[in-house]
């Protein structure tokens, strides 16, 4: 009786390791996400979220990681890092890309992570091997990023409107011949003229 009890506990023990180490694989876009969350519980990793202020953050060892929603941005300690797509929060969970996110986790662990796109699922399977920081691409230039979040440098100094139609083009034309061309040029220097007194350019 000991004897299929231990192998029921075994069985059981490695059962649970497999299904904690799975998580479920998302379509965005085309794109494969995976739910932060469900993450950091798969692996034991203690994490925040912060509603207020649309970001979460987990901790590897003693390693901060920040994630923003709708940003392609994180922060790990203090530095910044870029992804090729943004984060995104649905149904208040926060959603990663998963490649971008497995280039940023393997300075950290060099765990395996196999998608599988018909299950729609995830197994990692960890390697428990270390990497420096020196190893991670993608650092962003800290003058390119303070740049970026100059909002003096994101002021809109030039406005160009295009009518659409004009010349040989009249566009459709309405009731008592009325052509499109002669209505939207009408609209367009209207706008410019609300734009340049309202806008003070």
């Amino acid at each position: 009786m000991k004897k299929y009890l231990l192998i029921f506990i075994l069985f059981f023990n490695y059962s649970y390791s497999q299904n904690n180490n799975s998580i479920e694989l998302f379509i965005f876009d085309d794109i494969a996400y995976f739910s932060l969350e469900e993450f950091c519980v798969s692996q034991n990793y203690r994490f925040n979220i912060y509603f207020d202020k649309d970001k979460m953050d987990f901790f590897i060892n003693e390693a901060h990681i920040t994630f923003s929603n709708n940003s392609s941005f994180v922060k790990i300690d203090d530095k910044i890092y870029h992804m090729i797509k943004n984060v995104k929060l649905f149904d208040n969970k926060f959603y990663v890309p998963l490649n971008s996110f497995i280039r940023l986790y393997n300075q950290f662990k060099s765990d395996s992570f196999i998608a599988n796109y018909n299950e729609k699922t995830i197994i990692i399977k960890p390697e428990n091997i270390m990497f420096s920081s020196e190893d991670v691409q993608g650092e962003v230039d800290q003058e390119l990023l303070n740049t970026i979040q100059n909002k003096e440098n994101w002021k809109i100094s030039t406005v160009i409107i295009d009518p659409g139609h004009g010349g040989k083009d009249p566009g459709a034309i309405g009731y008592h011949n009325i052509k499109e061309k002669h209505i939207v040029l009408d609209i367009s220097k209207e706008l410019g003229n609300f734009i340049k007194r309202e806008m003070l350019f």
